[in-house]
């Protein structure tokens, strides 16, 4: 399962302020360009990169709307969405629904 899979809309979040990321963007399409050996691999990469970068800046709004990011804080809940998202089809065990479900958001 990867991160890019289930995004349902376009993420828009001005990135400009981090040290480095013109670099990233740079080498994203230098990848993409390139067709070199293991690009595919390395270009995953540099995207998994960029969207954790666009996540942190969403999470650290006031006005964001990610209630499934907030829930990471909690280190039981963090935990077990680390493991779902390791191995979604795997059987998960240590939090019922009703605890996932009473945890504040």
């Amino acid at each position: 399962m990867g991160l890019f899979d289930h995004l349902t809309e376009s993420l828009v979040v001005d990135l400009s302020r981090i040290r480095g990321i013109s670099t990233l963007f740079r080498s994203l399409i230098d990848e993409q360009s390139a067709g070199a050996p293991g690009a595919p691999v390395l270009r995953g990469a540099i995207m998994t990169q960029l969207l954790v970068h666009m996540l942190r800046e969403l999470a650290a709004r006031s006005d964001a709307d990610l209630a499934w990011l907030r829930a990471l804080k909690d280190p039981r809940l963090g935990q077990a969405i680390d493991r779902i998202m390791a191995d979604p089809f795997a059987q998960h065990t240590g939090m019922s629904p009703a605890e996932f479900r009473s945890r504040p958001a």
